[in-house]
């Protein structure tokens, strides 16, 4: 018969499940087949499941009873890695028990053992790798590597889990602990000391079956699989100090906590214990606190942060004590309790400020929140330095001395205005016994602090937390600084804080009008020294409009030296006073004229409501200092379209100068006849401070005829003058004839001058005449 024919028949007897057939097979056919097709016939019974004596029978039938062998069919087989693969459990024993198969053959073309070679064609399930692992296969750590590689965790871990503890160790320790209570009474000192070496030996040769290497965690990493990296850890039986090592390389801290396994966080801890002078231990805490105290993680993971925090601060507390043993902290930990407390407050943890100030575990009193951390840094203040409302909100309710202050002497309401932070200002202000005027050690208030803010509402806040409380705030007092509180609000150009002031000081009659700053500006000025117009409108309500600065100065003065039309305009119209002289002796008009802007000047007299009649301190009026201003610096014209004005505005065009002259004096003077002309127009008279008319004389010695010409002809009153009394005994008409003016001596006659007055040489007019020879004159004197 041939081999193939052997084979097949062979095979239906299998197939059929009939060990009887099978043995009076081999039995009647004689035939003694090679143990090469006996191979390929139990590859095919294990395979199609024959019965477990019908194989036995087969493998009993070869000569060469090594089951540790391999035929091809499509694939290498070997009869343990099939056996196993089938999950026939009952024939892999009777292979490695009876037959002496080895559960370590290495498949030599792949260099395979049973673990890969399951894995590799897809036949590996928990329960077979279970087996193997309990039967003692190695794993090399190229499979490893695989699993590792190809997130086959569940396959990972239970080459641990089956690994460490054998049925055999299992037996070692219990005949262990049988022989220890049978004899514990009769045990010497040797006997003692040999048990203990023996427990030593188990435990020395359960850690040796395993070995992590660097790759194992190297490749975890690589391949962002935590999970084998907690599973290589938590199986690692590595020296200490290498595992120390390795938990610092690998960040496996980090690592645990992402895991959610309190075991894996328990295990890491043991080894490396978390506190305060580790160089990450914020991160790793901040990590934590939002990780596992959230809501919706807290009820879950809460025990791995409780963990975590608690080893942390009796950790820390240990450590501190050891490093300052003058110095030392009780067991309660506040300074370590609160630096944990921080860090929640400044990942903005809301949760877990609560859980931490709540929590029986970390329960804090008010006192106790109010206490600095480790870092001199008070919860209160994180909330208001990572700007924590809700947070904040929570720990003001919870303390009771709501002004302590920082280690830099800042209270909380100081900080919170530092930060610009209305809210909590607002919060804060709501409980009573806030210290709002106290200064901190660089002598600031927290109103000061707040106008250095630039910040409205909450001086606003202050103020009305003031007259709520009937809280004096000194804002009608220089600072420390030489600064009073609305000059400052007004640099800052804050309408709203200008506001708050103005309406705290009214409302609890502060008085504030005289006001100045450094420069002497006062607050009107200084609003429109800085252009802000809105400002200075509101101030307009309150300050004196003439009031002066340092300098004397009004605000019209500077709208002047400005040339600012439209203001000159407005302060005109509310009373302010173009004739106030300032230090240096110049008043706005002053300003006018030296500028030459007649266009101011008229819109002074346009709208101002003051009297035009004032004198300056020269004596002068208005009209009379126009009169006297010099030519080449306005011209008649000029003069007179001023005077005009002044005249429509009721100017008094017969005010006396301090000499006692009215202002037609000077424009006879100046031989002004536009102006005197209108002056005389205007019921103008001429009055100075001399008895005699010094005038006329001057007129008839120069010769000015035009200008009596001109009095005569605008209606002066020749007749007030007195003719006939003059100096040296003459008459004026002794001084018209001496300087020939017939045409004035004609005035003269007509205006009544008597011609039979001599003078003192006993001469009257017509010898007068006949003495100078003048014989025109003598015939108007005969006529």
């Amino acid at each position: 018969m041939s081999n193939k024919n052997f084979q097949l028949e062979i095979q239906e007897i299998l197939i059929q499940n009939n060990k009887n057939l099978l043995k009076n097979y081999f039995s009647k056919s004689n035939i003694k087949p090679s143990d090469n097709d006996l191979k390929d016939l139990i590859i095919f019974a294990i395979e199609n499941d024959v019965p477990n004596d019908m194989i036995i029978f087969l493998l009993d039938q070869r000569q060469d009873k090594n089951v540790n062998f391999e035929i091809k069919d499509g694939r290498k087989k070997i009869p343990i890695f099939i056996a196993v693969a089938k999950d026939n459990y009952t024939l892999a024993d009777i292979l490695l028990n009876k037959y002496k198969a080895d559960i370590n053959y290495i498949y030599k073309d792949e260099k395979f053992r049973i673990t890969e070679y399951l894995y590799y064609y897809k036949f590996l399930t928990s329960r077979k790798l279970k087996y193997v692992l309990e039967k003692g296969t190695s794993i090399n750590y190229r499979f490893l590597y695989k699993l590792i590689m190809e997130k086959e965790n569940k396959f990972y871990e239970l080459r641990y889990t089956n690994c460490i503890f054998r049925n055999d160790d299992i037996i070692k320790f219990l005949n262990l602990y049988k022989k220890c209570k049978m004899n514990k009474e009769i045990f010497s000192d040797d006997d003692i000391c040999n048990i203990n070496n023996d427990l030593k030996n188990i435990i020395h040769d359960i850690k040796n079956r395993i070995h992590i290497n660097e790759d194992l965690y190297k490749i975890s990493i690589n391949n962002h699989n935590d999970e084998t990296l907690r599973i290589t850890f938590e199986n690692d039986t590595s020296e200490e100090s290498i595992i120390r090592r390795r938990i610092i390389q690998y960040n496996l801290f980090d690592k645990s906590l992402d895991s959610n396994n309190y075991n894996y966080v328990e295990k890491i801890l043991g080894y490396k214990p978390l506190h305060y002078m580790c160089k990450n231990y914020e991160e790793i805490l901040s990590n934590l606190i939002n990780k596992y105290l959230t809501p919706t993680e807290m009820d879950k993971n809460k025990n791995i942060a409780k963990l975590v925090i608690s080893k942390f601060i009796k950790t820390s507390i240990i450590i501190y004590n050891k490093n300052n043993p003058f110095r030392t902290i009780s067991k309660e930990g506040i300074s370590f309790r609160n630096l944990v407390l921080n860090i929640a407050i400044k990942n903005k943890n809301l949760e877990a400020v609560k859980y931490l100030c709540r929590s029986s575990d970390y329960w804090s009193s008010s006192n106790e929140i109010n206490t600095m951390d480790i870092k001199r840094e008070y919860p209160i203040f994180s909330a208001i330095e990572y700007n924590c409302y809700n947070i904040f909100k929570y720990l003001i309710k919870r303390i009771h001395n709501r002004n302590i202050k920082n280690s830099n002497g800042l209270s909380i309401l100081t900080f919170i205005i530092m930060k610009n932070n209305v809210d909590m200002a607002k919060n804060l202000l709501k409980y009573e016994n806030i210290f709002i005027n106290e200064k901190d050690s660089n002598s600031f208030s927290p109103l000061e602090y707040a106008i250095n803010q630039n910040n409205a509402k909450i001086v606003e806040l202050i103020l009305n937390y003031g007259i709520k409380y009937n809280m004096e705030i000194s804002v009608n007092k220089k600072d420390d600084k030489r600064k009073y509180p609305l000059i400052e609000a007004i640099y800052k150009k804050n309408f709203d804080m200008v506001f708050s002031i103005l309406d705290y000081c009214n409302q609890i009659n502060s008085n504030i009008k005289n006001i100045k700053d450094n420069n002497g500006n006062t607050p009107l000025i200084l609003s429109y020294k800085l252009g802000d117009l809105k400002i200075f409108n509101y101030l307009l309500e309150y300050y004196d409009i003439n009031q002066t600065d340092l300098s004397g100065n009004t605000i019209l003065h500077y709208s002047l030296f400005k040339k600012d039309f439209n203001m000159i305009k407005q302060l005109l119209f509310l009373g302010a006073n173009p004739f106030l002289k300032n230090n240096f002796d110049k008043s706005p008009m002053d300003i006018v004229f030296n500028q030459k802007n007649y266009e101011i000047f008229k819109i002074i007299i346009q709208y101002s409501n003051i009297d035009l009649n004032v004198k300056n301190s020269e004596g002068d009026s208005l009209l009379t200092t126009i009169i006297k201003i010099k030519k080449k610096k306005m011209d008649c014209n000029k003069k007179k379209e001023l005077i005009e004005l002044l005249i429509k505005k009721g100017i008094n065009v017969n005010i006396l100068d301090k000499k006692g002259n009215t202002p037609l004096v000077y424009a006879f003077q100046n031989d002004y006849s536009l102006i005197y002309k209108l002056l005389i127009k205007n019921g103008a008279y001429y009055q100075n401070n001399e008895e005699n008319d010094l005038w006329v004389d001057e007129f008839i010695q120069s010769q000015k005829y035009t200008i009596l010409e001109n009095l005569y002809n605008n209606g002066y009153e020749m007749k007030k003058l007195n003719f006939n009394s003059y100096k040296n005994g003459n008459t004026l008409l002794h001084e018209a004839i001496k300087y020939n003016n017939p045409n004035i001596i004609k005035y003269l006659l007509d205006y009544g001058a008597d011609t039979t007055i001599k003078n003192n040489d006993g001469n009257n007019a017509y010898e007068y005449s006949k003495f100078y020879h003048i014989q025109d004159i003598c015939y108007i004197l005969e006529e």
